[in-house]
């Protein structure tokens, strides 16, 4: 089930982001594709209220990152990512950053992502989280 890329957030690499070496730090690439699968989840109904009213959180499972090209000060970047499959203890996202201006990409971003008990580390199915939710939007 993959679907296509979308574009999920925008930013500009600010002063702060950049590292000793003069390069965006890699905790600011991650950060961004941070803020891209929070905006994949709401697309698919599971924002922060409805987690909070199921007693369940997100759970980062798996990550794997591969860098491309250095980004440096005032770089305008674009993330665009997709859910590539959903399965019963999860859904798999993938998210590309890429500067726009010079047409390139910055990293490549895949997840894992699950559902556990807010209480307890305690897996949820996804199904059951996503059928929750369907049934509550049907009425």
């Amino acid at each position: 089930m993959t679907t296509q890329l979308q574009v999920l957030h925008e930013a500009t690499v600010g002063p702060e982001e950049i590292d000793h070496l003069g390069h965006m730090n890699v905790r600011f690439y991650a950060e961004k594709a941070l803020r891209a699968t929070h905006a994949l989840a709401r697309q698919v109904g599971l924002t922060p209220e409805y987690c909070a009213d199921q007693a369940s959180v997100l759970e980062l499972r798996g990550a794997f990152t591969r860098h491309y090209r250095e980004q440096m000060k005032g770089a305008r970047l674009v993330v665009k990512g997709g859910v590539v499959d959903i399965h019963a203890d999860g859904f798999r996202l993938y998210h590309e950053l890429m500067n726009p201006s010079r047409g390139e990409l910055a990293p490549t971003v895949g997840k894992h992502i699950g559902f556990r008990d807010e209480r307890q580390p305690t897996p949820r199915p996804l199904n059951e989280m996503i059928s929750d939710h369907a049934a509550q939007r049907r009425g």
